[in-house]
């Protein structure tokens, strides 16, 4: 509780609230600590004003004071999306707040927990650092550092299906996490959802980066996309100069779009060969983190180019 109310605390007297008597009220039992009082006003301040910066503001500290971290982005989230009215300036600081609160720890407990965790995780346990973080979720559910901190234990540890579920409850948490996004969108392509990886990607406000635009036109290939995915993928199979080699992967996207496309036979076998040239012989072992199947697909352009 002292966590909380420490990081509560630097927020006190941050915001102005309109001169309404219900905001003015709310704001008197806030500072008061009558926290449920004070929620029940503000939400009525919210409900009449949608747009209300320093409502939304207020309910969603409070909703997280006495309801926990899982209500919280249900809280923030419909001031984000695009059919919000708050400026771009008051967006992005209501991100940086919702960024802020989902990142506190509301027990002196858990917040041990994690960093007992974290030490263990330092010195190569993972399995030690698993038991004290999913202790630690179980205390603060919801908290994003508890849960992303989880999800790198579990993929470590190759429980990749409790791996997987871990980053959506992320992701549910705090939907804005770059790192998380990605780890989430190779998820999905690993289950073999490539329209939930696209969805996923399309969800990040700033550009792709390298890795992304990989697994995004890989999932454009994969969904079915025809040639208007070509030129990406055309692009990420030439070696540049100064810059890595494409990832395998690459060619057989390639491979897999210009063999839908009539008249590219040729050129899909040529990709095909470089798939597999590419490709260790001792392929990723079923123990390791492959979110594109490469075993499967090597098999698949082997049976293409009539090699069984």
């Amino acid at each position: 509780m002292r966590v909380f109310l420490a990081a509560l605390g630097l927020l006190v007297g941050t915001l102005h609230a309109k001169s309404t008597p219900s905001a003015t009220a709310a704001e008197f039992y806030y500072r008061q600590h009558d926290f449920r009082q004070a929620l029940a006003l503000w939400q009525d301040v919210l409900l009449r004003d949608p747009d209300n910066y320093n409502a939304r503001v207020r309910v969603a500290e409070l909703s997280l004071w006495t309801e926990g971290h899982g209500t919280l982005a249900e809280r923030m989230r419909p001031a984000l999306d695009a059919k919000s009215k708050l400026s771009p300036d008051a967006r992005a600081l209501l991100k940086r707040k919702f960024w802020e609160l989902q990142t506190v720890f509301l027990t002196d407990q858990a917040q041990n927990l994690y960093y007992q965790g974290k030490h263990r995780a330092e010195r190569g346990d993972a399995r030690a650092a698993w038991d004290f973080l999913n202790q630690a979720s179980v205390l603060d559910r919801g908290q994003f550092l508890i849960l992303r901190e989880r999800a790198r234990m579990e993929k470590a540890l190759g429980e990749f299906d409790q791996f997987y579920e871990t980053l959506r409850q992320a992701a549910k948490s705090y939907p804005y996490d770059s790192s998380n996004t990605t780890d989430l969108a190779e998820a999905h392509l690993r289950a073999k959802s490539p329209t939930a990886a696209l969805e996923t990607l399309r969800g990040l406000e700033t550009p792709l980066n390298a890795s992304q635009t990989i697994l995004y036109a890989v999932s454009l290939a994969d969904s079915g996309a025809g040639a208007s995915v070509l030129p990406t993928l055309r692009s990420l199979a030439v070696s540049r100069a100064g810059k890595p080699s494409p990832q395998p992967v690459v060619y057989y996207a390639l491979a897999q779009v210009l063999a839908l496309t009539p008249g590219n036979e040729v050129e899909s076998k040529k990709w095909l060969e470089r798939f597999i040239q590419a490709v260790p012989t001792d392929t990723t072992p079923a123990a390791a983190w492959d979110p594109y199947h490469l075993p499967e697909r090597l098999a698949d352009a082997r049976r293409s180019l009539g090699r069984g």
